[in-house]
């Protein structure tokens, strides 16, 4: 896809794919920070508090594909998590954030983490935009998760060790990283990497639309199932034998056929 048709769909919002990303963690541990660096490049040193739900969105092209990154930015207040908890809906990943230098949030990473798999297992097949609808089929399937150590630049205050994060991510089979918001240190890449597994587990369930070798058609496309002609079926009569008469037997060479009888 050449950079016009790229820059067209974006002008006329045509994406091939949209995906919601959910970010969630307790309060206080950078979440809206790491969405203003990704989706603005932008840090405030006047943090707030995120009441209820905030919403940004960041367009990227990926192998020729444009692709809408919708990102959820949660409360970690507990008197919003009833009402968070449905905002998990639709949600292709999520990363589950907490501050290196205050070793209960990371100990509430794990209840966030049981969260999402109450919440958000049952995820549609996110199908590409043109393929989508409001009845969407869901699997059993877990999102793509990552765990995210924020506040690396304050990393000499640090209470959690890397390995720690490193041991729960590996149990619950998830990614990681640490990052910083302040100095942007792995926020492009943390989110990065979840819509490149998302987009990837997403490619490999749709059709491959090769070209068949020497044929119009395409596979993954409805093709017509051309069965090979049957064989023509020639019934063969067989042939009658003429019986040998008594008086064809006796009859004279010169006189063979008078009677018209078969045995001439």
């Amino acid at each position: 896809m050449s950079t016009n048709d790229i820059e067209t769909k974006q002008r006329n919002r045509e994406y091939d794919y949209i995906f919601k990303i959910v970010i969630v963690g307790d309060a206080g541990v950078g979440k809206s920070q790491l969405l203003s660096r990704f989706s603005r490049n932008e840090f405030s040193l006047k943090g707030r508090s995120t009441i209820g739900v905030e919403f940004a969105t960041k367009i990227i092209e990926m192998d020729g594909k444009l692709v809408c990154i919708q990102v959820w930015d949660t409360s970690g207040d507990e008197r919003y998590r009833t009402v968070a908890s449905t905002y998990y809906r639709g949600a292709a990943g999520a990363l589950v954030v907490y501050d290196i230098t205050r070793s209960p949030t990371f100990e509430s990473a794990q209840e966030w983490i049981g969260e999402i798999k109450r919440y958000a297992t049952s995820v549609g097949d996110h199908k590409p935009v043109s393929e989508q609808t409001e009845e969407t089929s869901f699997t059993n399937k877990a999102i793509t998760t990552m765990i995210v150590g924020n506040k690396l630049d304050l990393r000499s205050q640090r209470t959690v060790e890397t390995i720690d994060a490193q041991n729960l991510a590996r149990s619950e089979k998830m990614f990681f990283t640490e990052a910083s918001a302040l100095d942007s240190t792995n926020v492009e890449k943390a989110f990065l990497t979840i819509v490149r597994e998302i987009f990837d587990n997403v490619r490999k369930r749709e059709p491959q639309h090769t070209a068949l070798p020497e044929s119009g058609l395409e596979s993954g496309s409805k093709m017509l199932t051309v069965m090979p002609p049957k064989a023509a079926v020639v019934e063969v009569q067989p042939k009658k034998l003429r019986k040998p008469s008594v008086i064809g037997n006796c009859c004279k060479d010169g006189a063979k056929g008078w009677c018209s009888r078969w045995c001439c």
